[in-house]
């Protein structure tokens, strides 16, 4: 399984998007969130978008999203 490294990455809570940052080469990223609960949207160039509730102070990777998506 290759890491997606630049990937983006959207964080919407109620609806409304939040953040939007991009991997690392990696394939991993870091948000701040407060206390709730958000939906993260990851979109790569040539890959099915992959969509996920988190809960605020979660640790969360591409790589970790991508495993659970597969499932």
């Amino acid at each position: 399984m290759r890491n997606l490294d630049y990937a983006n990455v959207n964080i919407y809570r109620n609806g409304k998007l939040i953040a939007n940052v991009l991997t690392d080469k990696n394939g991993d990223f870091n948000v701040k969130l407060d206390t709730g609960e958000y939906k993260c949207e990851i979109v790569y160039a040539g890959y099915k978008k992959i969509v996920k509730d988190v809960a605020e102070k979660s640790r969360v990777s591409l790589r970790t999203i991508r495993r659970d998506a597969n499932d």
